[in-house]
């Protein structure tokens, strides 16, 4: 009876060690596919159903807890295991209640941490008769054209927003690091050239919307 008490005891041992060889060997990781999505201006009491990715980066796999946004951003998935190598594709539903302004950050609680830049989420709440899209649904980054090119990524005066075989026209906005809105055209096609001789020192995005879905590029202003 002792001699079988300690084979259990040395396999028990044995079997913690390796346990935590394994979490000291493995990295919990993950990044995001965007960097901002923004959702337009939507009618009060309508949704706009934008997509994004999780991807794990990391060598072990990825428990998400729970995913939480501010009020009127709805995800889609919530929780779940993420294997190693693999992407998971949520929704984002964003509903608005009162005519202004919303945005958000997407807070993943999980056993893993973010590599690279969170992810911001904006939309506008503006009068229903005046929304035309409803409830609109657009395909995810990986099926879109690679259509955006701004150049320089490092500008002093002026960049230039190239479309790759662009046919329609696009809604243009350049947004700075906080999340707040420098410039917004619509109506625009490419090459666009816009002057950023005013803009603070700092990084923007340039957030292009169209018939093709949404996407975006970068540049940092000297």
């Amino acid at each position: 009876m002792k001699t079988k008490q300690i084979t259990l005891i040395v396999c028990f041992f044995l079997a913690t060690l390796n346990f935590s060889a394994i979490g000291q060997d493995g990295s919990a990781t993950f990044s995001f596919s965007e960097d901002i999505i923004y959702f337009g201006d939507v009618g009060v009491g309508n949704s706009v159903l934008l997509y994004f990715d999780i991807i794990n980066t990391g060598s072990v796999p990825i428990v998400v807890d729970s995913i939480l946004t501010q009020p009127q951003f709805f995800p889609t998935w919530k929780s779940g295991v993420i294997p190693v190598g693999g992407v998971q594709t949520i929704g984002i539903k964003f509903t608005p209640i009162e005519l202004k302004g919303y945005l958000s950050l997407v807070n993943v609680f999980s056993n893993a941490e973010l590599e690279g830049s969170p992810l911001k989420l904006w939309g506008v709440g503006t009068l229903a008769k005046y929304n035309y899209e409803n409830t609109t649904s657009v395909s995810k980054t990986s099926e879109r054209p690679e259509v955006i090119l701004s150049y320089p990524t490092v500008a002093n005066t002026q960049v230039t927003i190239v479309g790759k075989d662009e046919p329609c026209l696009s809604t243009v906005l350049i947004i700075n690091s906080a999340g707040g809105s420098v410039m917004a055209r619509k109506n625009v096609s490419f090459p666009y050239t816009v002057d950023v001789s005013s803009f603070t020192p700092g990084q923007y995005s340039v957030v292009i919307k169209n018939s093709y879905g949404q996407y975006s590029s970068s540049f940092i202003k000297k």
